[in-house]
């Protein structure tokens, strides 16, 4: 088994992310894409630190994680159109 974890905080973000995006950073999409090029490399699992990018350290708010999950849950939607993830 290889498991790819990304590094922390890694941001899940609505809109795409420019010239120096992380690896399993950015838009939903680049995500989803970040996820099928693990997949290729041999990847069976890949965890992504719960809150990424809401800034932990000032605290958060309830909107924030319903936020987070909302764009996690696009990240699955857009992840499954691509194929990555196994039926």
């Amino acid at each position: 088994m290889v498991v790819n974890q990304a590094p922390w905080p890694t941001p899940l973000t609505r809109e795409p992310i420019g010239e120096g995006r992380p690896f399993l950073g950015g838009s939903p999409r680049q995500v989803a894409e970040d996820l099928m090029a693990a997949r290729e490399s041999g990847a069976t699992e890949v965890y992504l630190a719960g809150g990424q990018g809401l800034g932990l350290d000032e605290g958060l708010q309830a909107a924030d994680v319903d936020q987070w999950l909302g764009l996690l849950g696009e990240v699955i939607e857009a992840a499954d159109r691509l194929g990555v993830r196994a039926p």
